[in-house]
């Protein structure tokens, strides 16, 4: 038997003692309240923000603290899903409406029609579309979508149209399509996006990334990307550069999911995303100077803590009433016309 099967499990109480050990300051009126939230939350991912300031930051951060930054990188995880799930059903769209187009609905089924055939040999194509069908016709089976289940949307072997197939594909399985497809194919999919190819291809990567660690419940404020985007243009400038080399952290996956929710939704509203990063600058603390704001700013990557207003702006609660007046007004022109 070796040493690592002798290991026990530490009591609650214990757990809490630990987390003291890795930079964590109890009180102790708190003891018994943060002994429950250890007990819901769970003591590594409680250590794992933790560390962040103990290896970042070279400060302690109190229990109270450490579960405001817990939630708020939740509630950040949510704010960005909310934006990825809009790129990515825009996404759904306009590979669905260029596949059915050129190759009618059915023709995506085959794949040596909208490959690359020039980068993937004849086995390799082969056996891509192979493996996608087998995943395919497990997801349409298992779909509750009403419109797999009628035989008007099948062909003759039971797969659905191409508009229908991707209702039912994740963002990986798109990004799997994509990286594939002829450049021609890729193109035309890019100016939906206002880009070229190669940087399509590496948002939609990074995207997929993102989206996986927001499902997962993993720790996204302080990521660090191994394999970075291509940084667009427009936000280079509010990124944060050290040594000359542009940032890997949070800010960097931001202004992608930004770039391309102009092309997706260019109203779409970042107040939420806004308030939930000036939260992560600002901490509790009531007092905080310009400087230290821009310290903690460019630790998720930004240049400055300005940046994120700029970036990301709130939407102007009046401007909303006003818009709502209006539509209110017009309801009400077209009921006095009418009469």
């Amino acid at each position: 038997m070796t040493d690592n099967e002798n290991i026990q499990p530490l009591s609650p109480e214990n757990l809490l003692l630990k987390l003291e050990e890795n930079g964590v300051s109890i009180v102790e009126k708190d003891v018994r309240r943060d002994i429950k939230t250890v007990k819901r939350i769970g003591y590594y991912k409680l250590k794992e923000i933790a560390q962040y300031y103990v290896l970042e930051k070279n400060e302690k951060i109190s229990f109270e603290n450490l579960l405001e930054r817990y939630y708020c990188d939740k509630q950040l995880r949510m704010n960005t899903l909310h934006a990825i799930e809009d790129i990515e059903i825009y996404l759904h769209n306009c590979i669905g409406e260029l596949l059915g187009n050129k190759y009618g609905p059915f023709g995506y089924l085959d794949f040596k029609n909208w490959c690359d055939k020039a980068k993937f040999n004849k086995n390799e194509v082969k056996e891509d579309e192979h493996k996608f069908k087998k995943k395919l016709a497990k997801k349409a089976k298992k779909s509750r979508m009403p419109d797999l289940k009628e035989q008007k949307n099948l062909n003759s072997k039971s797969y659905p149209t191409v508009w229908l197939a991707m209702k039912v594909l994740t963002l990986g399985e798109l990004v799997f399509l994509y990286r594939r497809m002829s450049v021609k194919n890729k193109k035309i999919i890019a100016t939906k996006f206002n880009t070229n190819q190669t940087e399509l291809l590496s948002w939609l990567e990074c995207l997929n990334l993102i989206r996986n660690i927001c499902c997962h419940n993993s720790n996204l404020v302080n990521i660090k990307l191994t394999t970075k985007p291509k940084i667009p243009n427009k936000y280079k400038k509010s990124l944060y550069f050290f040594d000359k080399k542009e940032t890997n952290r949070l800010a960097l996956t931001l202004v992608v999911i930004k770039r391309m929710m102009e092309s997706v939704n260019p109203k779409y509203d970042y107040t939420k995303l806004n308030k939930t990063l000036s939260n992560l600058i600002k901490r509790q603390e009531d007092k905080i100077d310009n400087l230290t704001k821009d310290k903690n700013a460019q630790l998720l990557g930004f240049n400055k803590a300005s940046d994120i207003n700029k970036i990301f702006p709130k939407r102007n609660p009046r401007s909303k009433r006003r818009s709502k007046r209006k539509k209110n007004y017009s309801k009400y022109t077209k009921k006095v016309s009418r009469r």
